[in-house]
């Protein structure tokens, strides 16, 4: 019986392991005199982040999942384009959403390097009054191709759970005044902001068939070593 106790602890351990991966997430926000900035043209609007004047779009503020909160004080920016369509546009009351496509490349890095670089991709943007965002909605998976050859420990892990399950990027803007993306979209002057927003990667969790063939297992490996006993007792 001692066996079979060993023998469930270790498949209800493997389990439960796989249950407790933790997720590292980093936040962020926008560096002095650094942007998001929209570009309408009537039918789309185009969105791109510059750079302040140390060549930087943001900072990370604070690192949660990690030891040590080593990425702490890192800067980095976020290089392509990412567009919507104003025929795309849902409105519903004063919100609006629209699909986001595109990609760019997300760098952060201490000065030097070496920089992690990702790929992050455009999903979806929305706006609500003055506030909006982007990924903000579903929060889907947009971020991969993760690659470091440092040593930091917080990038080191947002390499891998990258790896592993994914990355999600959320940024989020607000103007003084309500702004909705058909406003945003509109031919005119460039308009722009500051934002802040979120890296973090997805925690692994079993599927429900997974589930069931961990205690399946467990199960079967009681009776297997229950009848064992029994003819041993017999």
């Amino acid at each position: 019986m001692k066996t079979l106790a060993f023998a469930m602890a270790a498949v209800v351990g493997l389990f439960v392991g796989t249950c407790a991966d933790a997720a590292i997430t980093l936040g962020l926000s926008s560096v002095d005199d650094a942007t998001m900035q929209f570009a309408g043209t009537g039918s789309q609007s185009t969105i791109t982040f510059t750079n302040g004047p140390q060549g930087n779009s943001f900072g990370i503020r604070t690192v949660d999942g990690s030891p040590g909160g080593s990425a702490t004080g890192l800067f980095g920016t976020i290089s392509g384009s990412f567009s919507y369509s104003v025929a795309g546009i849902t409105t519903t009351g004063s919100l609006q959403t629209a699909a986001l496509t595109g990609t760019g490349v997300m760098s952060i890095g201490p000065a030097g390097g070496p920089a992690l670089t990702a790929t992050i991709s455009g999903i979806d943007i929305f706006s609500l009054g003055s506030v909006g965002g982007l990924n903000g909605l579903n929060s889907l998976i947009n971020l991969s191709n993760v690659s470091y050859s440092g040593s930091n420990v917080a990038l080191l892990q947002l390499k891998n759970e990258v790896a592993a399950g994914g990355g999600v990027v959320t940024i989020s803007y607000q103007f003084a005044t309500p702004t909705s993306l058909t406003a945003l979209a509109a031919a005119g002057c460039p308009t722009s902001t500051t934002y802040s927003g979120t890296i973090s990667t997805v925690t692994t969790v079993p599927e429900p068939g997974t589930m069931g063939m961990a205690f399946s297992g467990v199960v079967l490996l009681g009776l297997g070593y229950y009848g064992q006993w029994r003819r041993m007792r017999a």
